[in-house]
């Protein structure tokens, strides 16, 4: 760890990035604050210079919209928490080409990382896409007294995210028969939530100021030293995952 604490270097100063082979931007989610940023750097730094952003959710190609040089600009995903979760997602963009998509993806596994490409830039990528279907699922089966939240999550943690931890949507219906997932889908997918707007349970939430472990209060409580807890609790169980499939 002093290793690499040694060889980092901080700067306010965008020229110091100049001669850099690829940067990768993580500052705040605000696209004027993205585009004036890329657009000032990419005029700084080499023509062969990979750009990446690290957003969850913004179109790649409206940040990229003043860049100097769209076919080397692309998403770079790093998820949170970015030093435990072994993805990184990235995204192209309509102008990014496959030299500085593969030069990414090399990068990705040279660090340890696995790799997911979002071949077009749509809103919520592939992760918050999948991330967003399942809360929408979840809140609906909660707002309709079906299950409470401690039921779904548990249902999730033991059950579902057990098979997704080791095999994907894909791969678990080949496993448990096309035929009869064909035959759940003709009669359940009718009976999904389907809605378009924010949910009121989430929606209440946000407007009490109950953002989660940040706050100390959202679906759970996180008062007093129990989101420190929780964090820990965390980051423990994705290192025993993470060791148990990886390592």
């Amino acid at each position: 760890m002093e290793k690499i604490l040694s060889s980092l270097v901080f700067t306010n100063d965008v020229s110091a990035l100049a001669d850099c082979d690829i940067i990768i931007e993580s500052i705040i989610e605000k696209l004027d604050i993205k585009q004036d940023f890329w657009e000032k750097l990419s005029n700084i730094v080499r023509e062969d210079t990979i750009l990446a952003t690290n957003t969850s959710g913004l179109s790649i190609d409206s940040i990229a919209v003043r860049i100097n040089g769209k076919h080397r600009f692309l998403g770079m995903h790093w998820m949170n928490p970015a030093h435990l979760i072994p993805c990184i997602e990235i995204i192209r963009g309509s102008e990014t080409d496959d030299a500085s998509t593969d030069a990414v993806i090399a990068l990705a596994h040279a660090v340890g990382k696995k790799t997911t490409v979002c071949k077009k830039d749509v809103p919520g990528f592939i992760l918050n896409r999948l991330q967003l279907a399942i809360l929408r699922e979840s809140i609906s089966l909660v707002e309709e007294g079906i299950a409470d939240i401690a039921d779904v999550d548990a249902c999730m943690k033991y059950g579902l995210g057990f098979r997704y931890a080791a095999f994907g949507p894909f791969e678990v219906v080949d496993f448990g028969g096309i035929d009869t997932f064909h035959h759940i889908s003709s009669y359940l997918n009718k009976e999904l939530c389907n809605a378009t707007d924010t949910q009121k349970l989430l929606d209440d939430l946000y407007k009490e100021g109950n953002y989660g472990v940040k706050s100390g209060k959202g679906f759970y409580d996180y008062s007093g030293d129990q989101a420190d807890k929780a964090l820990k609790d965390r980051d423990e169980k994705f290192m025993k995952i993470y060791k148990a499939l990886y390592q």
